[in-house]
């Protein structure tokens, strides 16, 4: 849903950098693809995500259409840029923030709900089902805690690939031969 409008968002942004010409900032690409509330899990989403399309497409409506945006297509594809992993590129904290969590998180609050009416029906004395709930609070962590500390990102093909090429460049910058 959102690759053209992170084709285009990429193609002013080096213009931005090179012209001084802020037709489409990355900002305002970071506003366009967020969600503003929680999703609608119940709904799977879809509400939610037909905006998504619409903002996404009213935006590439009001932008000017650039030539050169089959090349740059070409381009982000030879560097492993594609419709299926475009998420992979765009800022973090959008992502994160209003992105993953906004589904994320009805889903935790379904899944504990759910937990502590099988409590609630198994265990007959209150001691004992406030016992259950605690335990089961202490089991599981906050869902925003949990994105920030994993490390999952390292074995993706990707963020082997950038290691890469920055382990590659280091050796060929450091080498005095390859010096100009």
């Amino acid at each position: 849903m959102i690759y053209d409008l992170f084709v285009y968002s990429f193609y002013y942004e080096r213009q931005n950098q090179t012209q001084q010409n802020d037709t489409f900032e990355l900002n305002k690409f970071s506003k366009v693809v967020g969600f503003e509330k929680q999703i609608d899990i119940i709904q799977a989403g879809k509400v939610e995500l037909h905006a998504l399309q619409a903002r996404v497409q009213d935006q590439i409506n009001t932008l000017p259409a650039p030539t050169e945006i089959t090349q740059l297509k070409d381009y982000l594809a030879d560097l492993g840029v594609n419709p299926e992993n475009v998420y992979l590129f765009i800022k973090g904290h959008t992502l994160q923030d209003n992105v993953v969590l906004m589904f994320l998180k009805p889903i935790v609050k379904f899944l504990k709900e759910e937990k502590y009416k099988e409590i609630d029906k198994t265990e007959t004395q209150k001691i004992a089902k406030n016992q259950k709930r605690e335990q089961y609070k202490k089991q599981t962590q906050d869902i925003e805690l949990i994105l920030k500390t994993h490390k999952n990102y390292e074995n993706s093909q990707l963020f082997k690939k950038i290691t890469k090429d920055i382990t590659d460049f280091i050796q060929t910058t450091s080498n005095p031969k390859n010096r100009k």
